[in-house]
């Protein structure tokens, strides 16, 4: 997973459209930190961001009404994190597809604009 191209598509794409959900789910803390320091360099003076519950990732809020919801998947229970309804996601390639099934999908609804729901990064 490419992460600066995730996040600036993801950043390009809740810039322009209104109301847009975008999630970025990642698993190990190489990731975490490595989405932090992409955010901190290029985004952080942006955005308001705010922590998740139990610090398990953070949202960027935009003016337009559309949100990136950062999520670190600590476990497969996840330990209650949720978001809200998503347009997009992008998936660590390091979650499992059981887990991308059972806890990722059901959050997945299309966008008024789109046809088509683009997942990202799940396995090869």
């Amino acid at each position: 997973m490419d992460y600066r191209k995730a996040i600036d598509e993801a950043m390009l794409y809740c810039t322009t459209l209104p109301n847009f959900r975008c999630g970025l789910f990642i698993r190990t803390e190489v990731e975490y930190d490595i989405v932090c320091d992409l955010i901190d360099d290029a985004y952080i003076n942006n955005f308001e961001m705010k922590p998740l519950h139990k610090g398990a990732g953070f949202v960027l809020t935009f003016n337009n009404g559309s949100t990136i919801y950062f999520m670190h998947f600590l476990n497969d229970v996840n330990d209650g994190v949720c978001a809200p309804r998503l347009h997009m996601v992008y998936i660590s390639e390091h979650i499992p597809k059981e887990v991308i099934d059972t806890l990722i999908n059901p959050m997945m609804i299309p966008y008024q604009l789109m046809d088509v729901i683009k997942i990202i990064g799940a396995g090869k």
